[in-house]
Formats: structure tokens, C-alpha cells, sequence
């Protein structure tokens, strides 16, 4: 298993094609790139050591059960980057208000009819309740991921508290409840899974597992890319009213010549100045 991933219904008709993941287990780090030092100076990812080139690996998805060993597995046709994600951030802008964009969005070969999530419109507030749920790694120590998706209740916490992350612009930053004894968050493998938070009645998607401030899971506050912000990137991929087909740069890792997928990435969207925070 590489990373989590969370399928999306942006229509309201129960049928899923398209899924969100982490745009760092789909792309290449440029040539003499340390894992540690990407998508910005200073982070750990949380996903596997990208030892195996992308284009070497046979990318699909599990979905309907907790326990992945019991589901089929299916065709992943393509796999769509968002024009602002680099590997190490080349702007002029401050890191901390550069998009981070560490997302990437999936699309099935087949639609599939599962229950999917439905897309955050507005960011958490430090102190909003999120829940995290994937299939990564239960311990810094196991050698392997688990077949049983876990879940973990965590906190927004203000976005100074991941400095040590390098937190970029529409982040999100949450705490962890573990301590050196029992670490609770986040680890490898559960990279571009989801963190829900409430919307009134409703769950809804409101961030995608990221990077963390130390190499040690659950000890210290993670980065998550929050989704409120490129929701409009988003619903313009799905919705096929931007262009898809464009080579990587080489900041994103350059050009992936996968035998069957395609990994591109978009022109660019018009993403808003600011995005309201949830009231819960």
C-alpha cells in the first residue's frame, strides 16, 4: 500500500469517479531531492520513502469495506496535479503564503457507487473538532501497514503551531493527543487521507494528511492540505472546463511516463483571496 485516498461526489448522485490523494505519493521528487525537504524545507512527509520511481508502480484503489483485503481492487485511469504544487516552492512569496498544494486528484477507469464526500466550502477554525482516518502504519516501529483502516479524533490548532512543518497558505494544522509514550496521529501511509469536520449535520471533507513537524508519528502537530481553498481547481477538473493534459514541471518532479496512467497537470485556476472559516 502506497497512500490513502478519499473518493468525491460533486454531484449528489451516489456514483464516485474521481478521488483526492496527496499530490507527493504520484510524483517524482526532482533529481537530488531528499524526501525530508519536500514539498518544503524542513517537513516529513507522511507516505512511504519514494524509493520506487512513480512510473514503476501499479497504482489502484481500494474502496467499500474497512478492511481493504476484502474488496476488489480498481483501475486507476488517471491521476491530475494541481498547477501549483512543486516539490521545493520556487516563489517570491513568503512559504508561509505560497499555496502548499500538496493534493492530486484520481479518476477511476469506471464510475463506482459508494458512499463519497462531499467537499468543505469553508476552513476549521483552531479548536474545530476533525477526524482522520486511513490505512497507514499504527506505530513508528511496524513494518508493514495494517489491512483495517484506523480513525483518530484531533484538533485545528492555530497555524503558528506548525511552523516546524513549514505550513504553507490554506493549510490546516492539527495536534495530536499522544505523547513519547503513546504516539497518535498521522504516519506513513495515511498520506492523502482524509480529515472530516463537521458542516452543520453533515461530515464533510476538509483536509488531506500531509507532512509532519518531526520524523516520530503522533508526537507533534501535522500539516494538512485544506481543501476549501482549491475547491474550485477541483470542481474544474471534474466538471472538465480547464485543461488536464500538460506535462509536469521539473519542480514537480518533471514528465511520469507510466505504462497506464496519466499524470499531468492543469492550467491554472482562479483560486479566491480568502476563504471563511466554519462557525463550528
Amino acid at each position: 500500500m502506497t497512500c490513502t485516498a478519499t473518493l468525491i461526489d460533486t454531484e449528489g448522485t451516489g456514483w464516485a469517479q474521481w478521488g483526492l490523494t496527496a499530490a507527493h505519493c504520484v510524483t517524482n521528487p526532482p533529481s537530488g531531492t531528499r524526501t525530508s525537504d519536500a514539498p518544503t524545507d524542513g517537513q516529513e512527509l507522511h507516505g512511504p520513502p519514494l524509493v520506487v520511481p512513480v512510473q514503476d508502480k501499479n497504482f489502484q484503489l481500494r474502496t467499500g469495506a474497512l478492511d481493504r483485503t476484502q474488496v476488489p481492487a480498481l483501475e486507476i485511469a488517471a491521476f491530475v496535479i494541481p498547477p501549483w504544487w512543486q516539490w521545493i516552492p520556487d516563489t517570491a512569496e513568503p512559504i508561509e503564503t505560497a499555496p502548499g498544494a500538496d493534493l492530486a486528484l484520481l479518476r477511476l477507469a469506471a464510475p463506482v457507487r459508494v458512499p463519497a464526500a462531499t467537499l468543505a466550502s469553508t476552513e476549521p477554525r483552531p479548536g474545530s473538532t476533525l477526524t482522520v482516518v486511513g490505512w497507514g502504519r499504527t506505530s513508528n516501529g511496524s513494518a508493514a501497514t495494517p489491512t483495517t483502516a484506523s480513525q483518530l479524533t484531533t484538533a485545528a490548532l492555530p497555524p503558528e503551531r506548525c511552523a516546524a512543518a513549514v505550513i504553507t497558505r490554506h493549510d490546516v494544522c492539527t495536534g495530536n493527543p499522544g505523547d513519547q509514550e503513546k504516539q497518535f496521529g498521522a504516519c506513513n501511509g495515511d498520506s492523502g487521507g482524509p480529515l472530516y469536520g463537521r458542516s452543520g449535520d453533515r461530515w464533510v471533507l476538509t483536509a488531506l494528511v500531509s507532512r509532519a513537524s518531526t520524523p516520530t508519528c503522533g508526537i507533534s502537530p501535522d500539516a494538512n492540505t485544506g481543501i476549501a481553498y482549491y475547491r474550485p481547481w477541483i470542481e474544474a477538473v471534474v466538471h472538465g472546463t480547464v485543461r488536464t493534459d500538460l506535462p509536469l514541471t521539473p519542480a514537480q518532479g518533471g514528465p511520469i511516463p507510466h505504462p497506464r496512467i496519466g499524470i499531468t497537470t492543469t492550467d491554472p485556476v482562479e483560486l479566491p483571496d480568502r476563504v471563511a472559516q466554519s462557525t463550528s
